[in-house]
């Protein structure tokens, strides 16, 4: 493989095709300085006629340089165009030409009973159409016509080639003697400067051997009923000698090309109708094959015919039993020419539906082949400048379908940006199909993409946009994407957008829609920071005077559920700390749950105890014994103990904090002390006897202790133990130490003197004094005890 060709492009080394018909070796190709950009390999290598005699090797070679050099002399749209003249060297000859995928007979070999008759005839068209070229305009005789002459493109047109036995100068009733003389038969595995026996006419293998156009019109024929019938095979194994029409039997093709085979097919030349007759038949007039060919010829049309096709279009797809609707046609032949049309700005409404609808079809389309054929004529459309809103829509709605197919690098390149850019459009309706489709995509797009380039330009949206609807929008496609940011975002981007927003704009729109999102935020950040962030949002969204009664009422049972679910929670770890406690108490001490501050006030192990395993013995209970405040007098005209006043007066004891409480208003018995309160009164005798009509005092109320222990109660630490002595009148009055208080000096009182007075709260609180009828004189002697001017006997 030296040749010139071989080492001006990037060739395969392995041939996809050869055969004995074709004589050439077909490799596929690339230039080096453009990979993309595929083209065709012919390489005959000459010790491959070593073999054969001179005149026969010579015969074989003449053919090859004929043609290549008629290609490159014919250009035509269905014949196959050169794209680097023959170049022969020594021991090689070589050509290029534009892409191929390989030829009718390698087709036949490998799906000769797949192929759609659609498929078929678009096939056969292409083929008549170039071989009218041929004898139209080139007035020239291609007398080689067979399923090894035409070749298929990557778009699926046939084109017609193997020009190397053809005869030029030509014209239709004008038979020339035939320069093959058909003698040596067909031998499997040899080369042969002659054309197929089996695909030539009956008057090219007579003798002696005419051929002239008419003879293609044979040949076509025979290639038609091989495509066409049922059995999909060659109406001849070997030469036409002695053929007859009647050997094509009707049930085997179609109704209506049956008429036109036996035309074809007629062992006189004369009656055979010509290829443009062949075109213009019954045969050819399908609306799906005239829509092919419409499409092909698309660029040649006027604005209105485009139009008008492309409209009429998806009716023809829409029809899964259509024809045309074929993977194999709707692939090769209908796709690529609708991606051609995108050459024409005006056509990218109508063109791109008809390509999404196709790229949704099954075997239509994969990701080699549509980032190989597809993309690149698709791939400037999301940069174009002037492009319908319709086509961005589509776009959008079609977003993930376009990123299973596309490379991911293409995906960053392309299709991000083209996103971010409708995500800064103003438009309604652009808006909304991009922010539904910007939950399905974060898959397909980098988290942190998604969180620095998507998410602030919908929160700019949000608190820049001056538009309701474009707010509504964005609030709602966040509600369908906030689940895949972290807490942390949430938090310190969103809601703190929200927060910016609601200053501004408080419309029951944007109201229901905040409502909505806080609503769905909570379930994912959780009751702390619901408590914490959301509910301090949603407060003051129900004061907002522009809202309905419905609408406050909704916004009302959305934050009463939110505090429900703050609830439940606490309480759910309240009831699982206490499970645990009980667990945990359980299992160290081997018995029932022991409540936390029974354990906190437990006396700890001694020594031997942590040691040896054994229980701490419990504490034997100390009673309470009552503490008697006053001694019982020893003189007439006094209660008992401390239960009555020094005078004799019944007491009153009021669960009032002393600052506002009167010691003179009832005379009525106190109320029990609650639990934890310390009554002073307690175990005192009752009064022997009412005080006289003429005394109002009582030995007054000692209030402030309330929820003290009375064990751990001095309420006279204050006082001294010795005796007081007061001015005269009150000479004799005493405080003497009662051994019965426990440590506590109790105050004695002598009978028949004046009031004691009121003894306040200990420690600091004010305290009343006492006063007679005689000499205003103060009693003295409680130290820490501030004593007031107030006079018990006031209303005598």
């Amino acid at each position: 493989m030296g040749n010139q060709i071989l080492t001006k492009f990037e060739v395969t080394k392995e041939a996809f095709y050869y055969g004995t018909d074709l004589k050439w070796r077909l490799h596929a190709a690339s230039f080096k300085d453009k990979p993309e950009e595929k083209l065709t390999i012919f390489l005959f290598e000459k010790k491959a006629v070593d073999k054969y005699p001179k005149t026969v090797k010579e015969s074989i070679l003449d053919g090859l340089r004929k043609d290549a050099s008629s290609l490159q002399r014919l250009r035509h749209p269905g014949v196959l165009s050169v794209v680097e003249a023959l170049t022969e060297e020594r021991s090689t000859l070589a050509f290029a030409t534009k892409s191929i995928v390989g030829t009718v007979s390698q087709l036949l070999e490998n799906n000769r009973h797949e192929l759609s008759l659609l498929e078929m005839k678009c096939g056969l068209l292409d083929a008549a159409e170039a071989l009218q070229f041929l004898h139209q305009d080139a007035k020239t005789a291609h007398l080689s016509l067979s399923p090894s002459s035409i070749f298929i493109d990557p778009q699926g047109k046939w084109l017609l080639g193997g020009l190397g036995n053809s005869i030029s100068g030509l014209q239709w009733g004008g038979l020339v003697d035939c320069p093959f003389a058909f003698c040596g038969g067909e031998q499997p595995g040899t080369l042969s400067h002659e054309p197929s026996p089996r695909y030539s006419s009956p008057e090219m293998c007579n003798l002696p051997g005419k051929c002239g156009l008419e003879s293609d019109m044979f040949s076509l024929g025979l290639l038609t009923y091989e495509l066409m019938s049922t059995e999909r095979q060659p109406l001849l194994r070997g030469a036409p000698r002695g053929f007859m029409a009647s050997q094509v039997r009707q049930s085997s093709v179609p109704h209506e090309l049956y008429p036109v085979l036996t035309k074809l097919l007629s062992p006189t030349p004369a009656e055979r109708m010509t290829v443009a007759a062949f075109i213009a038949s019954d045969f050819f007039m399908d609306v799906n094959v005239r829509a092919i060919r419409f499409l092909e010829q698309l660029n040649e049309k006027d604005e209105a015919q485009r139009v008008t096709f492309l409209r009429g279009l998806p009716k023809l797809l829409a029809d899964p039993n259509s024809a045309i609707c074929a993977h194999r046609i709707l692939r090769e032949r209908v796709l690529p020419r609708l991606c051609a049309a995108t050459m024409f700005p005006s056509l990218y409404g109508y063109v791109v539906p008809n390509i999404i609808t196709l790229l949704k079809k099954d075997k239509v389309t994969d990701c080699s082949h549509f980032q190989a054929k597809v993309w690149p004529t698709m791939k400037p459309l999301f940069s174009a400048k002037e492009i319908p809103i319709e086509v961005v829509t589509l776009f959008l709605k079609e977003l993930e379908l376009l990123v299973t197919f596309t490379s991911s690098d293409q995906t960053q390149e392309v299709l991000l940006p083209f996103v971010l850019r409708c995500l800064e459009l103003q438009e309604p309706i652009i808006l909304n199909e991009v922010l539904e489709k910007v939950p399905l995509l974060h898959k397909k797009f980098e988290y942190r993409q998604v969180k620095d380039q998507i998410l602030p330009r919908m929160l700019t949206l949000l608190v820049g946009s001056s538009i309701v609807k474009v707010k509504v929008q964005v609030l709602m496609g966040l509600s369908r994407i906030f689940e895949i940011f972290d807490k942390s975002t949430i938090t310190d981007m969103i809601l703190v957008t929200f927060e910016k927003m609601t200053k501004s704009d408080r419309s029951p729109a944007i109201c229901m829609c905040l409502l909505g999102c806080y609503d769905a935020m909570s379930k994912h950040l959780g009751p702390k920071l619901t408590s914490e962030k959301i509910l301090p949002l949603i407060m003051p969204l129900l004061v907002e005077e522009s809202l309905s009664a419905e609408q406050f009422d909704t916004q009302l049972q959305v934050c009463k559920k939110l505090m429900s679910r703050v609830e439940a929670a606490r309480r759910k770890d309240y009831e699982t700390k206490s499970a645990l406690q009980a667990d945990v108490g359980e299992a160290l001490g081997k018995g029932p749950a022991v409540d936390a501050t029974a354990m906190a006030n437990a006396e700890p192990l001694d020594f031997e105890s942590l040691l040896m395993g054994a229980k701490p013995q419990p504490k034997a209970a100390v009673p309470q014994v009552p503490v008697p405040l006053l001694a019982a007098p020893t003189g007439g005209g006094g209660g008992g103990g401390g239960g009555g006043d020094l005078l004799g007066g019944p007491v009153s004891a009021p669960g009032v904090a002393m600052g506002g409480f009167d010691p003179f208003a009832s005379s009525t018995p106190s109320p029990a002390f609650g639990s934890g309160s310390f009554d002073p009164f307690a175990g005192s005798a009752p009064a022997a006897a009412a005080a006289p009509s003429g005394y109002m005092g009582g030995m007054g109320s000692m209030s402030g202790m309330s929820g003290m222990p009375a064990q751990n109660m001095d309420p006279f630490a204050s006082m001294t133990s010795q005796t007081a002595t007061a001015p005269s009148p009150l000479q004799g009055l005493s405080f003497q130490t009662n051994p019965g208080m426990g440590g506590v000096p109790p105050m004695g009182a002598a009978p028949q003197m004046g009031n004691m007075g009121v003894m306040g709260g200990m420690g600091g609180y004010p305290t009343a004094g006492v006063t007679s009828t005689g000499p205003s004189n103060q009693v003295q002697g409680m130290k820490g005890f501030q004593t007031q001017g107030i006079d018990p006997f006031a209303g005598l």
